[in-house]
Formats: C-alpha cells, sequence, structure tokens
C-alpha cells in the first residue's frame, strides 16, 4: 500500500477489495548475534524494530 500511496491518491490506479481474500502476511526478521553485520544491518534491524515506524506502514 505504501509503494503505491502517490498512485492511489492520483486516482491512476484502484483499491478492490475481494471478500474472502486475505493478503496481509507475517515477516519474521532472523539475525545471527556472532557475525559481523555491520552499520547497515544493525541500522536496518533498529528501523524494523521501531514501534512508531511501523505504525506508519501497518493498515489500521
Amino acid at each position: 500500500r505504501c509503494a503505491v500511496k502517490d498512485a492511489l491518491e492520483l486516482k491512476r490506479i484502484s483499491e478492490v477489495k475481494v471478500q474472502g481474500l486475505d493478503l496481509n502476511r507475517s515477516f519474521y526478521l532472523i539475525k545471527q548475534n556472532q557475525s559481523i553485520g555491520g552499520f547497515a544491518v544493525e541500522a536496518f534491524c533498529n528501523f524494523i524494530n521501531n514501534g512508531e515506524i511501523c505504525k506508519r506502514f501497518l493498515m489500521k
């Protein structure tokens, strides 16, 4: 939904709800603590685990 926000607002595409079709998915973050991940991995993990950021992207 976030990826197509502009197109939705400009009416270039429209959202169609289909009864019985669930497109919600769960994602799991798996990270090895022993490996060297670097700054980018740590920044991404912090981004994903930030509740305030997640609220912006999750549907209500």
